[in-house]
C-alpha cells in the first residue's frame, strides 16, 4: 500500500493509483482503509458522488468504524445525512476522549505525545461541532430548532477550542441570521481578540472567510483586516483572502493598498481557476470572483489613475509566483502518504 501511495505522491496520476487501489482491494477485501484513499482521490478530482459511494462501502463494510471516516463522510452529504454522519462522529470520537484522558492520567510525570493526542482529538470534535453548526445556518436552516441547536453546538466548539475563531464566527452568524445583531457583535470582536493562527487555518478555511465577511458587514473591519493580513502573510494566500483584504482597504479608504491587493488577487484566482479547471468539477465561484476583481480593476485605474501609478504591478505578481512555489492546496498525496506511515 505504501508503494501504491508513494507512486502516485511521486507521479500524480489519480486514475492509475485508483485502479491499482482497486486491483489490491479485491486482493484484501479486509483493507477497508484501500475504499478510503479511493474516496479522498475521487474527492480531490471533483468525482464527489464516488468518493460518498466508496465511503458508504467502507462504513458498511466496518461497523466500528472510526469517528475519521464518519467525518468525512458527513462532508459528501447534506441535511438529514450530513447531521446524523457528524453526530456519529462525534459519538464515537467522545468516546475516544474519554479513554485518552483515562489514559493519561495513569501515566506517571508528563507525558507530552499523549496530551498531543488528546488536543488533537478536541480539535477534530471542534470541527465536527463547527460543520454541525453550519448545517443549521444552511441546510438545515429552516429546521424548527436550527437556532438553539446551533447555538448549543458553537457554545461546545468554544469550550473545546476557545483559541479558534470559527465557534465565534458561527456562533455570532446564527445571532445574526435570528436578529440579533448587537450580540453578534459583541460575539465575533471576542472571536478576534482570542484569534490564534495556526497551520490548520487554511483546512477551516471556509468558516474562517465566513466569520470575516460578517465582521466586514456590521462594521468590523480593522480587526477582519488584521486577520486578513495575518493570514496571508503566514501562508500562500488565496484569491479571496487578497479579495477580502482589497475590500476592507477600499472601505478605509486606503485606496493604493486596496488596488495593489486587488492586483494580487487578480493573479491568485487566475492561477486558481485554471488548477479548478483541471478538475471535473471546476468552480464558478472562483470564475465570478475573477470576473469581478478584472472589473473592479478597471473601474479603479478609471477613478484613481495616479494612486493606481503609484503601486509597482510587477513586483506584486513577483511576490504571488514565489509564492505559490509553495504548497498553494492541501497536497493530497502527502496527506495520503502521512496517514499511510502513522
Amino acid at each position: 500500500m505504501n508503494t501504491v501511495l508513494n507512486t502516485y505522491a511521486a507521479s500524480g496520476d489519480s486514475q492509475q493509483a485508483l485502479i491499482s487501489m482497486e486491483s489490491l482491494f479485491q486482493q484484501y477485501p479486509e483493507k477497508i482503509v484501500l475504499l478510503d484513499y479511493m474516496a479522498e482521490l475521487h474527492a480531490a478530482q471533483g468525482r464527489f458522488e464516488m468518493a460518498r459511494e466508496m465511503l458508504e462501502r467502507s462504513l458498511r463494510a466496518d461497523p466500528k468504524s472510526s469517528h475519521e471516516r464518519w467525518f468525512s463522510y458527513a462532508q459528501l452529504v447534506t441535511n438529514e445525512d450530513a447531521e446524523s454522519a457528524y453526530r456519529h462522529g462525534v459519538t464515537k470520537a467522545l468516546l475516544k476522549e474519554r479513554q485518552k484522558i483515562a489514559n493519561l492520567k495513569s501515566l506517571s510525570g508528563i507525558v507530552q505525545e499523549a496530551k498531543d493526542d488528546v488536543i488533537d482529538l478536541q480539535c477534530q470534535l471542534s470541527s465536527a461541532y463547527c460543520a454541525l453548526t453550519d448545517l443549521y445556518l444552511t441546510d438545515l436552516r429552516m429546521h424548527p430548532n436550527a437556532q438553539q441547536l446551533g447555538l448549543k453546538t458553537s457554545d461546545t466548539a468554544m469550550k473545546l477550542t476557545p483559541y479558534r475563531f470559527e465557534p465565534y464566527a458561527l456562533k455570532a452568524s446564527i445571532q445574526y441570521i435570528f436578529g440579533n445583531s448587537s450580540d453578534a457583535k459583541a460575539i465575533l470582536e471576542l472571536g478576534f481578540s482570542m484569534y490564534e493562527y495556526d497551520s490548520q487555518d487554511e483546512e477551516r478555511g471556509p468558516i474562517l472567510l465566513k466569520g470575516i465577511k460578517l465582521g466586514m458587514e456590521i462594521g468590523l473591519i480593522k480587526p477582519a483586516l488584521k486577520m486578513l493580513e495575518e493570514i496571508i502573510a503566514r501562508e500562500p494566500p488565496s484569491g479571496e483572502v487578497a479579495h477580502l483584504s482589497a475590500q476592507c482597504y477600499y472601505l478605509m479608504e486606503d485606496f493604493e493598498r486596496a488596488y495593489a491587493r486587488m492586483i494580487m488577487a487578480k493573479e491568485l484566482l487566475r492561477v486558481e481557476n485554471e488548477e479548478l479547471l483541471k478538475t471535473e468539477s471546476g468552480n464558478s465561484v472562483i470564475t465570478a470572483m475573477l470576473q469581478d476583481v478584472e472589473e473592479w480593476i478597471a473601474e479603479t485605474r478609471e477613478k484613481y489613475p495616479s494612486t493606481c501609478l503609484k503601486v509597482n504591478e510587477e513586483e506584486i505578481l513577483e511576490q504571488v509566483t514565489d509564492s505559490l512555489k509553495e504548497p498553494q492546496y492541501n497536497d493530497l498525496s502527502a496527506a495520503l502518504s502521512n496517514r499511510c506511515k502513522s
